[in-house]
């Protein structure tokens, strides 16, 4: 149940059928009546008063911090998963004062979480308290629980990783990137955050995810992978034709007779450089070679010999002239 609805119910502006779902989750099970009450506490003790022509955020999160609540409200632990959700109710209460620019900034969902991140000009393997192991590509970051004490496994990614995650059917694994969510119970798959496309893209290797957004999901099984491009609003599902989505893991870089508009876009994505191409003829020719550990130099040089392409450097940026498909 989403806090934003439950605010809603407290405040009497939820409609009939959202003051519905509310009641019968909340008699789903004792536990949802737990978190029910824990919200309305927090509610009833923070801010009802919203007359104010000014918003005062400083004001605001005094009178809702976590570390300002009485103890005799609820059982406040010191558990890092409670302030979790304390600092969600937060969230919602700053939108209700008008804050919602603010709290754009203010990520809450990831207080309490522990992080890391994975150095520009490196990556990071962590293994998580459920044996679960990420390998974090240079420059994501991921967010994570000491320890996964709920019904749901959920971590927070910005970047690219890959999940080797441990099975467990009874506690789902989920992880949030951008505005997308997969879930998952034991399985292995590259997920990819692409903040400059603004999508989020999932090769699945093993087992089956189900990768979401708020209104749209589709299922995976081994070899395929599905796109979320937030600008179209779309979700694209089809089999991974690119035998490349984890060279920035595993340092090799494979082409078949693929054609060197994907060349391209591989290379430019394992070596984050850009790379025009002025004889845009090339583009429909094939290219096939294997590379370990590959160097981007190595690569044009190997091209030049079959192809007639030579290339030149500019500032980060690399000029390919000339070539033919002969």
């Amino acid at each position: 149940m989403k806090f934003e609805n439950i605010i809603s119910y407290l405040t009497a502006e939820a409609s009939e059928t959202e003051r519905s779902e509310v009641e019968n989750w909340r008699a789903e099970n004792p536990e949802n009546e737990v978190e029910f009450q824990k919200v309305k506490s927090v509610w009833e003790n923070g801010i009802h008063d919203f007359s104010d022509k000014t918003p005062d955020i400083n004001m605001a999160w005094e009178k809702i911090n976590p570390s300002k609540i009485d103890n005799k409200v609820f059982n406040i632990s010191k558990s890092k998963n409670n302030f979790t959700w304390v600092y969600k109710i937060a969230a919602v209460i700053l939108i209700s004062l008008g804050l919602g620019i603010a709290l754009m900034n203010w990520e809450f969902e990831k207080f309490g979480l522990e992080k890391v991140s994975a150095l520009t000009t490196g990556q990071e393997a962590i293994v998580l308290a459920d044996g679960t192991e990420v390998f974090l590509n240079k420059n994501a970051v991921l967010y994570f629980p000491g320890e996964f004490a709920g019904k749901e496994r959920e971590v927070y990614l910005e970047g690219e990783a890959f999940f080797d995650v441990s099975e467990n059917p009874e506690q789902p694994f989920i992880i949030h990137a951008g505005n997308t969510e997969t879930r998952v119970l034991g399985t292995s798959f590259n997920l990819r955050e692409d903040e400059l496309d603004n999508a989020v893209e999932i090769v699945l290797v093993t087992g089956k995810v189900a990768f979401s957004t708020e209104n749209k999901e589709v299922t995976l099984i081994p070899g395929e992978t599905a796109l979320w491009d937030e600008t179209a609003g779309n979700m694209a599902k089809a089999e991974n034709k690119n035998p490349n989505f984890l060279a920035w893991k595993n340092k090799k870089l494979e082409f078949t007779q693929t054609q060197m508009k994907d060349v391209i876009r591989d290379l430019e994505r394992y070596f984050e450089v850009t790379i025009i191409v002025e004889n845009k003829a090339i583009f429909n020719c094939n290219y096939t070679g294997k590379f370990e550990n590959p160097g981007l130099e190595e690569i044009f040089k190997i091209m030049e010999l079959g192809s007639g392409i030579t290339f030149r450097k500019e500032n980060n940026q690399y000029i390919l002239s000339g070539g033919d498909c002969g």
